[in-house]
């Protein structure tokens, strides 16, 4: 009896690995193991309780030292301005390092700045490309940005499935572009 509830557990098991392994990769592993990371979590702490100078403390030793998550928060606090002076082109160089390094959120910012010339020369299909990264790892934001994209270069069926793929995620900004570019609820 032992024996056939191993076989359907091991079954089981492996039937997950082969639907989750080709979604997953060494970055994935690298970015979970970054996000466990203790001074990566005090960081975190701090900067939900809005003491961003104690978070840039943690975070900037480990983000010099290859952690994406944190590269992408020092990236953040720079765009944004928190703690240190707003600076997109700072940011920008640290959204470079963990978008290398498939952190999500930072592919989809730089996709922003490069959607939005900020700190950088606009230029669209570089947006769209880290766009795509972002959205290919399930960000609905990036999802949402793919759509106000290929709205940008009027091809209003591909902004679709995007938008419809984003809201689909619960990306409230998705559903009214569905609204306001095709009346759908």
């Amino acid at each position: 009896m032992g024996s056939s509830k191993s076989k359907v557990y091991f079954s089981a098991l492996l039937a997950a690995f082969l639907f989750l392994a080709p979604n997953l990769s060494w970055a994935t592993f690298s970015l979970i193991k970054d996000a466990r990371d203790p001074d990566y979590r005090s960081g975190l702490h701090s900067f939900y309780q809005k003491d961003y100078k104690a978070a840039y403390g943690k975070w900037l030793p480990i983000a010099k030292k290859g952690n994406a998550k944190a590269e992408y928060r020092i990236g953040y606090m720079y765009l944004n301005g928190l703690y240190v002076k707003k600076d997109p082109v700072e940011a920008r160089k640290w959204f470079e390092r963990a978008a290398g390094r498939g952190d999500a959120d930072a592919q989809n910012d730089l996709g922003t700045l490069y959607l939005n010339g900020q700190g950088i020369q606009q230029n669209l299909d570089t947006a769209l490309k880290w766009f795509q990264l972002s959205a290919n790892q399930g960000n609905a934001t990036a999802k949402y940005n793919m759509g106000i994209l290929y709205t940008l270069k009027k091809k209003l069926k591909d902004a679709k499935i995007w938008f419809e793929a984003s809201a689909m995620q619960g990306y409230a900004k998705a559903n009214f572009r569905l609204r306001a570019l095709f009346g759908k609820n």
